[in-house]
């Protein structure tokens, strides 16, 4: 669907790889302090995966999310103004809590990853997200 997106002029096509929201995933508590050390690989696999997929650069501009500050920005922005409870119902926050061998790390990034998700989509002003 991806590849045949590019051929439609009735959308301006932007690729992301969503790096910031791979930061959720739980580290290991020597390297919490630390990026995870496969982060460059997993963002150059991802960004290959889109070629090989048949997205085309020069028709599709395919960016990293955390060379945009302004993803980061826009999260800042919209975290203050949405309500702690809103957020205490999202489903995946509950079950990450629940579960016995992540309760000890929950991260505020995991929680406040709905948040992140909406500054991406609003930064653009995106009306199609295909997944």
């Amino acid at each position: 669907a991806w590849k045949q997106c590019q051929n439609d002029s009735t959308f301006q096509r932007l690729f992301m790889v969503a790096d910031l929201h791979s930061l959720t995933a739980r580290v290991e508590e020597k390297e919490a302090y630390n990026l995870p050390p496969n982060l460059k690989k997993m963002t150059l696999d991802t960004l290959a995966m889109y070629m090989a997929c048949g997205i085309d650069p020069e028709q599709s501009p395919i960016f990293v999310q955390s060379h945009v500050p302004q993803h980061s920005q826009m999260m800042w922005y919209l975290s203050c103004l949405c309500p702690l409870h809103m957020l205490k119902k999202m489903i995946q926050f509950k079950q990450k809590e629940l579960n016995a061998h992540s309760k000890d790390y929950v991260s505020l990034g995991l929680y406040a990853y709905p948040v992140l998700m909406a500054a991406d989509i609003l930064l653009y002003q995106t009306d199609y997200v295909p997944v």
